[in-house]
């Protein structure tokens, strides 16, 4: 017979034997007459009156010769049998937690950890760099041989400075293709359609909102949405939301209903999407991370606190039977990760002070990726109460409790923005910071993999006495280990791997490239 567990979870332990009517009558009979006489009494008397019949059988000593329980005993047997199925349900199996394991614990390899600069993109911005993003981008070229446009992809690096400029460079030939100003303020966060890969969402300074089509150099969608600066935008996988977060503390929720949630073989050749405005959150405070993300079918629950601890478990996640869409986003000055279920607007919440799960809060959740499994969250912490350094912590989506926490070496400080990158295989994370260093660490065991200074370097695109401040990076998505760095020297620079650890099979000094 089939096991009804989910999959890898354990299965459930069987569930207490049932009693039958008369036995519970008689156990409830038997405890009334030992602890509530009158009450035994009572009940007794209205049973005889009511059913002659029903009072002789309950009157019939038990054929079993052993002796009733106490009620007591078989309600918290029952209950103590609940609670155990609860926790194996809840409890992953042995294989589940390998499998788990297995995409944590995988080794970086060492010939693509980035160890140096490899060149700078000269003179493509004249002023801090903001926003920095890599990306295969669609675009049409014409071919004088066929006299026809041809439609390709090409990976460019996609940044935004304080001038107001976004610019799209060709990674390797470092030469600027498209300028334009999505904004009448600074863009300070690019997101790229998932199905349309010429369509770039951005937001800026001024609580604008703009999608811009970069075959056609046009404006397809604007909106001043908010009041103050937009710091996060986001694209949900499918491209049929959009989503953006601002510091007058609301997160507006877009939908088209003219994107499929499975795109076609030709996507780009397909209608462009329309865009309304689907649902606005109000916040507490300053919203910090914006991320789309596919929750597991069904969910981990949210841990539950101690039994000594007053506060409440957080609400149970719905049994969903598939995969759902949620929008993720965490605030300044609050330790939770929230949910908002799409369709349905369903908000969660999930305590990261795990497993302390105080209402205090001693450090806010700055940054936010999402592991290429899609199983895990890797939040990146700041504002934290007293001195001290940065950490990554890794969480599995829906869930509370750290399965890895990476110590950064990044200072903290109330205004600092930090920001990472994780490797296409997700082995690496490299961070951002403000003494111009790039310090990448492998996610399997939290050491320290390179060290590399990457801005605050005079020469050309920068001046002496400039701030050495990384603003942001991001990994070229094509497996080569590259990240390209922007910073407040004015300066796009490309960190490379060193061929010698490639050819040296791997071995190399700890945090070695500074």
């Amino acid at each position: 017979m089939a096991s009804s567990s989910k999959p890898g979870f354990s299965p459930s332990p069987a569930p207490p034997p049932a009693l039958s009517t008369e036995t519970l009558h008689r156990l409830i009979l038997s405890f009334l007459a030992s602890h509530y006489p009158q009450t035994h009494k009572a009940l007794e008397s209205e049973i005889a009156s009511l059913s002659p019949s029903l009072s002789s059988a309950l009157s019939t000593p038990e054929p079993s010769s052993s002796p009733l329980p106490d009620l007591r005993e078989v309600v918290e047997d029952y209950l103590a049998r609940a609670r155990a199925a609860r926790e194996a349900a809840e409890r992953p199996s042995k294989e589940f937690e390998e499998q788990a394991e297995d995409v944590l614990a995988r080794e970086p390899d060492e010939g693509k950890v980035p160890r140096r600069v490899g060149k700078t993109l000269e003179a493509v911005h004249v002023a801090n760099v903001l926003c920095v993003r890599v990306w295969e981008i669609a675009r049409k070229r014409f071919d004088t041989g066929t006299a026809e446009y041809i439609e390709d992809k090409q990976m460019c690096v996609v940044s935004s400075a304080a001038d107001r400029t976004v610019k799209i460079t060709d990674l390797e030939t470092g030469e600027v293709e498209h300028i334009f100003e999505p904004h009448r303020a600074p863009a300070l966060s690019l997101a790229l359609h998932p199905t349309k890969p010429h369509l770039l969402l951005s937001g800026g300074m001024d609580g604008s909102i703009a999608i811009t089509d970069l075959q056609t150099r046009s404006e397809l969608f604007s909106e001043k949405g908010h009041a103050k600066f937009v710091v996060r935008v986001a694209f949900s996988p499918c491209g049929r939301y959009f989503a953006s977060a601002s510091y007058d503390r609301t997160i507006r929720i877009y939908s088209s209903p003219s994107s499929s949630s499975s795109p076609s073989a030709h996507p780009e050749s397909d209608a462009l999407p329309t865009y309304t405005h689907l649902h606005t959150l109000t916040l507490p405070s300053n919203p910090e991370t914006l991320l789309y993300a596919l929750l597991p079918s069904p969910p981990p629950p949210p841990p539950l606190p101690p039994s000594s601890t007053p506060t409440p478990p957080p609400p149970a996640a719905p049994p969903f039977s598939t995969p759902t869409l949620a929008l993720i986003h965490t605030c300044r000055a609050d330790n939770h990760l929230h949910y908002l279920l799409l369709p349905s607007l369903l908000t969660l919440k999930v305590n990261v002070d795990y497993p302390r799960l105080e209402s205090h809060v001693s450090f806010s959740i700055l940054d936010l990726s999402l592991h290429p499994s899609g199983k895990y969250l890797l939040a990146q912490t700041g504002d934290h109460a007293g001195s001290g350094l940065g950490r990554v912590l890794v969480f599995p989506v829906m869930g509370g409790e750290r399965v890895r926490t990476v110590w950064t070496g990044v200072g903290d400080s109330p205004y600092s923005t930090p920001r990472h990158a994780l490797s296409p295989c997700g082995t690496l994370i490299s961070l951002a910071s403000d003494d111009g260093l790039v310090r990448t660490y492998a996610l399997a065991d939290g050491k320290l993999r390179s060290t590399v200074r990457a801005h605050g370097l005079g020469g050309a695109g920068s001046g002496e006495g400039e701030s050495a401040v990384v603003r942001d990076l991001a990994y070229v998505p094509d497996g080569s280990g590259r990240v390209v760095t922007g910073g407040y020297d004015k300066a796009l620079r490309v960190l490379v791997p060193d061929e010698r650890h490639a050819e040296e099979g791997g071995r190399v000094r700890e945090g070695s490239g500074d």
